[in-house]
C-alpha cells in the first residue's frame, strides 16, 4: 500500500509541477540571421539591404541571439524591419 502511494504523490508532483516552456517564436527567433559590421556596428539588420549597410564592404550574418550577446540592438531604419 505505501509503494502504491509513494507512486501516486510522485507522478502527481510530476503532473502538477511547472514545466519550463520555450515558445516556438522565441525559439525561431533566435535562430533567425541578422546582418551586422563587426567593429564599427552598434545594431543588426534583418537584411543586407538595409541602407544603413549600402556601403559596408565587411557584413557578417549571425543569429539574434548571438547579436544580443555583442550588446547590439535592433536596426531604427524605417524598412529595416
Amino acid at each position: 500500500m505505501k509503494k502504491k502511494v509513494i507512486a501516486l504523490i510522485i507522478s502527481l508532483s510530476v503532473i502538477i509541477s511547472p514545466m519550463p516552456s520555450v515558445s516556438g517564436s522565441s525559439m525561431a527567433e533566435a535562430a533567425q540571421k541578422v546582418y551586422y559590421v563587426p567593429g564599427s556596428s552598434y545594431a543588426y539588420h534583418s537584411s543586407k539591404d538595409c541602407r544603413s549597410l549600402r556601403r559596408s564592404k565587411n557584413i557578417k550574418a549571425i543569429t539574434i541571439k548571438k547579436a544580443k550577446a555583442l550588446g547590439l540592438k535592433k536596426c531604427k531604419i524605417r524598412g529595416c524591419w
